[in-house]
């Protein structure tokens, strides 16, 4: 019985010889193009200089003869056969014929590569030379300008300027680098041969480890992976399996965290209502127990027990806020208005609690008259206002809380900047938690909840965006968010 390691190996081995076989065929007759294609280019050239010569030999007088000699000593080393042809066909010069056997020479008017130089002034053709009997590749050009030589007393006009080289040298270049290129396919064949079966008993092996994981799995040992990760269906499958697992995984520490958030969230909400509770609990007994007749205490405990009252207020305030955000039931009324008009009612509301502490209040606005926003008008007006009152709660006397907004092609940003204690680095990716306070002692006595962060951070994130915050201890804190427009 054929094992799956067998099967794996010849089906790999079947594929590379038959990639390799249609390789070698494509090789064969790129390389083959491109190599004629260089000897051409190779002829072009070489025409071009052997005319060049031509040309400045013409030009001081040289007679046919000479200027010949002098061609054929100048490119003796490129082993090609030139011949110079008129406009008639008659071959002038071979320098592969002598001179007094041109007139055997057939006339070359009709030849397939002058006949192409005659219409697009260069032409090519392959075939066998009548005259030295070999498979040759010519090439031939026609001159650019007149060469019209003086010869024993006669004149002689070159008209085409043909080169030529054996196809022996050409192909003897091309099975060289076929030679090469064979060599390098069959030991890339070799090499994959023995790699196929190497690689499918790699390929096999997992799967009796993925057996042993399973069975750990079904065991309720939910910790444990499936280590041989790889690019195929099994590493497909062992992904699955381990994000499986981690979800798994997941989904049982995220009900453990859930629970300790909610261990923590009432016990939270139980000591921020206890503290005003027993406050006023213990100045109405104080006031029960005789203080009410005390005009020097009676009046101080009841704005005392009345700022509590207040707290609780703003506490609840915040808990249903943040409880109907988290669970959906805050519905966002989404609609363009404009953020300078928001911006600069915030201001004029909490202008007078600033100016109790002596904190200046400025506005930073840009020269337009307005800019409309999408987004939900009384949300942002929120956001707005809690970090305003933040701002002024952690500034001391005589502190600027500065409200600003910038204008681009898509977007409006938004920012509150003080001069206040700032925030330490410690502190700033915990700020936006429920009940996290940095000063927990001057956070009370401001009169804080430790929510007002946690609902801005919700109700931005509802509008598809963030909150940043740069601060820096005893300079002040800049919170900034962008609006679509």
């Amino acid at each position: 019985m054929k094992t799956l390691t067998s099967k794996l190996a010849f089906a790999s081995v079947l594929l590379t010889v038959s990639v390799a076989a249609i390789l070698w065929l494509l090789v064969t007759s790129v390389t083959q193009k491109y190599f004629h294609s260089r000897f051409e280019e190779t002829l072009n050239k070489e025409t071009s200089q052997i005319e060049l010569v031509l040309c400045r030999e013409m030009k001081r007088g040289t007679n046919f003869t000479d200027a010949t000699k002098y061609v054929a000593q100048v490119f003796a080393s490129q082993s090609r056969r030139i011949t110079l042809v008129n406009a008639a066909g008659v071959v002038l010069y071979d320098s592969e014929v002598p001179a007094d056997s041109l007139r055997f020479l057939e006339n070359h008017l009709y030849r397939q590569e002058i006949q192409d130089a005659i219409v697009r002034a260069a032409g090519t053709s392959e075939r066998v030379s009548a005259s030295v009997h070999h498979a040759m590749l010519y090439y031939a050009r026609k001159s650019a300008e007149p060469l019209y030589f003086r010869n024993n007393g006669t004149g002689v006009n070159v008209v085409f300027i043909r080169e030529s080289v054996s196809l022996s040298v050409v192909n003897h270049v091309v099975n060289a680098a076929q030679f090469a290129m064979l060599t390098i396919v069959l030991c890339v064949v070799v090499i994959v041969v023995v790699a196929s079966f190497f690689i499918a008993r790699r390929l096999t092996s997992p799967l009796v480890h993925m057996v042993k994981a399973a069975e750990e799995i079904q065991q309720g040992n939910i910790s444990r992976r499936i280590t041989h990760i790889s690019n195929d269906e099994i590493g497909k499958l062992a992904l699955t399996l381990n994000d499986m697992l981690d979800t798994l995984q997941a989904d049982i520490s995220q009900l453990k965290k859930l629970e300790r958030v909610r261990s923590e969230f009432l016990a939270n909400v139980s000591h921020e209502l206890r503290t005003p509770i027993f406050a006023m609990q213990g100045m109405l007994e104080t006031l029960l127990n005789g203080a009410v007749d005390d005009p020097n205490v009676n009046r101080e405990f009841v704005q005392r027990a009345l700022r509590n009252t207040e707290r609780l207020n703003v506490l609840l305030s915040d808990l249903i806020d943040i409880s109907r955000i988290e669970s959906g039931e805050m519905k966002m009324s989404f609609r363009y208005f404009d953020v300078r008009s928001m911006l600069a009612n915030v201001l004029s509301e909490l202008r007078p609690v600033a100016e109790q502490k002596h904190i200046q209040l400025r506005a930073d606005f840009p020269a337009t008259e307005s800019t409309d926003v999408y987004g939900d008008r009384d949300r942002l007006r929120q956001v707005v206002e809690n970090l305003v009152d933040n701002a002024i709660k952690y500034s001391e006397p005589d502190a600027v809380v500065t409200i600003s907004y910038t204008v681009s092609d898509r977007e409006a940003t938004v920012s509150v900047a003080d001069t206040g204690i700032g925030i330490a680095p410690e502190h700033l990716s915990r700020i936006f938690e429920r009940f996290y306070r940095v000063d927990k002692d001057r956070s009370r006595e401001a009169g804080g909840t430790g929510l007002g962060l946690a609902i801005v951070k919700h109700i931005l994130e509802a509008h598809h965006t963030s909150i940043q915050v740069k601060s820096e201890i005893g300079k002040g804190s800049v919170f900034t968010f962008a609006l679509q427009k």
